[in-house]
C-alpha cells in the first residue's frame, strides 16, 4: 500500500511542477489541484496541448523530409494520400497558432508542403483539374513566401513555377518566371542556387535563342551550375533539390539539343549525345525520377540523329520507368515521340509499333 501511496505523490508531483495533464498521469484534477481555481487548470491543459503540437513540428518536418526522398526513388504516390492529411492538419495548425516567430516558422513549413503537393498534381495526370490545381498549390506557397519575405523560398516557388509554365506549354512566361528567380540568386546555397541556373538556361533555351549572345548566357548559366558541383561542397539547404554531375550533364546534353533544332550544326549533336552519355555514366539507382528525364531526352536525341530503333527503345525505357512510378506526367510527351517516330520511319519498325501498342495508340 505505501508503494502504491509512493507511486501517486510522485505522479502528482510531476504533473505539478511539469504541468502535464492529470489524466496522461491516471490522475484526477481534484487530486493535484484540490479547489484550485478552474481556470487555471484549463490553462495548463492549454499548455500543455501547445508543446504536444511544438514536438509535432519536428514529426512535420521528418515526414516531408522522408517524402521528398520517396519522390527521388520514384514512389511519392504511394504516400500521398498521407502526406496530403498532414497538409490539411497543417493548415489548421497555422490558421490557429498564435502571431509570432514560432508561427512564421510553422507558415514557411506549409509552403514546403504545398511545394511537395505540387508534385502529386503533376505525376497524377495531363488533364485541366490537375495542371490548375499544381499551379494554385504553387501559388499558395508563393504568398506565403513573399508574406515571411524568404528570398530563397520565393526563388524556389518562381523557379518550380516556371517549370510547369513550360510543361503546360507556356514558354514566354516560363522564361520570366526563372529569370525573376535569378534576382533571389546570392541568397541561396549550391543545391537550390544550381538548379535556378539549370531552370533559367532551360527555359531561355525554349522561348528560343535569337543570337549568340543568347546561347552564350545560356551554357553561362550551365557552366556557372557545373562549377557548383566541382568546387563546392553541396549539402541541404532545406529547398529538397538535388544538384550533381548526373543532372547537370543532363541537362546540358538537352540544352544542346535545343540548340540544335532550332539552328542545326553537327557538333552540337555530337555534343548532346557526349553529355547524355556523361549524365547516364554519375546516375545511381536512388534518383529513379531522373531515369525517366534522361531516357525521354535520349530518345530524342536519337531521334534528331536518326537512330529512330534507338530512339524507341530509349521512349519505352522512359514509359516502363513512368509506369513503374505509377506516373502519368510523360505520355503526352511519348506519345509525341511515338508521332514523330512513324512520321520518320514511313515503314513499320518493330521497336517503333512496340512503343505504340504500350502507350495504346498503335493501329
Amino acid at each position: 500500500m505505501t508503494d502504491v501511496i509512493n507511486d501517486i505523490g510522485r505522479r502528482i508531483f510531476l504533473a505539478k511542477v511539469l504541468k502535464i495533464p492529470p489524466v496522461l498521469l491516471g490522475l484526477t484534477r481534484y487530486q493535484v489541484y484540490g479547489e484550485q481555481d478552474h481556470q487555471e487548470y484549463e490553462a495548463g491543459l492549454l499548455s500543455a496541448a501547445e508543446r504536444l503540437e511544438a514536438d509535432s513540428y519536428y514529426h512535420f518536418e521528418d515526414t516531408l523530409a522522408l517524402a521528398w526522398e520517396l519522390f527521388y526513388e520514384g514512389r511519392l504516390l504511394v504516400v500521398a494520400d498521407r502526406v496530403e492529411r498532414r497538409l490539411r492538419k497543417l493548415e489548421a495548425i497555422v490558421e490557429r497558432w498564435p502571431v509570432g516567430p514560432e508561427q512564421e516558422a510553422w507558415r514557411e513549413l506549409l509552403a514546403r508542403y504545398y511545394l511537395l503537393a505540387v508534385q502529386f498534381e503533376r505525376h497524377r495526370g495531363l488533364d485541366e483539374t490537375h495542371r490548375q490545381a499544381a499551379l494554385r498549390l504553387n501559388a499558395q506557397a508563393l504568398r506565403l513566401a513573399q508574406a515571411l519575405d524568404l528570398p530563397a523560398l520565393q526563388a524556389h516557388v518562381l523557379s518550380m513555377r516556371a517549370d510547369i509554365q513550360h510543361e503546360q506549354g507556356r514558354r514566354g512566361l516560363a522564361k520570366q518566371l526563372a529569370l525573376a528567380s535569378l534576382q533571389y540568386l546570392e541568397h541561396t546555397q549550391p543545391p537550390l542556387q544550381g538548379n535556378l541556373l539549370l531552370m533559367a538556361a532551360a527555359t531561355v533555351a525554349a522561348a528560343g535563342i535569337s543570337d549568340q549572345q543568347d546561347e552564350r548566357q545560356v551554357r553561362r548559366w550551365q557552366d556557372q551550375a557545373l562549377t557548383l558541383v566541382y568546387k563546392r561542397k553541396i549539402e541541404p539547404d532545406g529547398s529538397y533539390l538535388k544538384l550533381n554531375l548526373a543532372g547537370v550533364h543532363h541537362d546540358r546534353a538537352k540544352l544542346l539539343l535545343l540548340l540544335y533544332q532550332q539552328r542545326p550544326r553537327g557538333e552540337l549533336l555530337r555534343d548532346a549525345r557526349q553529355e547524355m552519355a556523361a549524365s547516364w555514366k554519375h546516375f545511381t539507382p536512388e534518383l529513379q525520377v531522373w531515369q525517366v528525364h534522361f531516357a525521354l531526352t535520349e530518345a530524342q536525341i536519337e531521334l534528331a540523329a536518326g537512330d529512330l530503333e534507338a530512339s524507341a527503345q530509349a521512349g519505352m525505357n522512359a514509359l516502363e520507368a513512368a509506369r513503374q512510378m505509377g506516373s502519368c506526367k510523360y505520355e503526352g510527351e511519348l506519345k509525341r515521340l511515338y508521332s514523330r517516330l512513324g512520321q520518320k520511319a514511313g515503314q513499320r519498325q518493330p521497336q517503333i509499333e512496340r512503343l505504340g501498342i504500350a502507350l495504346g495508340c498503335y493501329n
